[in-house]
């Protein structure tokens, strides 16, 4: 595994330290839960039942906006023309 393989699997194993559920994916592309991951490079893993994160923001027009914010849409948002400014904090919901 090098460094690139690392930071792109990182946010997979620190999700199943804190108690995230993982999948991996066979070679017929089906995904399937595993309980104790290996976390083989040659398998992909992804997170079975991810966080959502969700800002509010403050249109031009006063509407209070509550959005699925992922890890590179912040500046999306922040670019559209009817975009103010973010309301307080990210807030995260288990997806069940």
């Amino acid at each position: 595994m090098n460094r690139e393989q690392a930071k792109a699997l990182l946010p997979i194993i620190q999700a199943y330290a804190d108690g995230a559920e993982v999948e991996y994916c066979s070679i017929c592309d089906v995904w399937s839960p595993v309980k104790r991951p290996s976390f083989a490079e040659s398998l992909q893993w992804r997170i079975a039942k991810p966080k959502l994160w969700y800002r509010n923001f403050l249109t031009n027009d006063g509407v209070e906006v509550c959005q699925n914010i992922l890890s590179n849409t912040e500046s999306y948002w922040e670019q559209q023309e009817y975009f103010v400014c973010w309301l307080g904090e990210r807030q995260y919901y288990n997806i069940t």
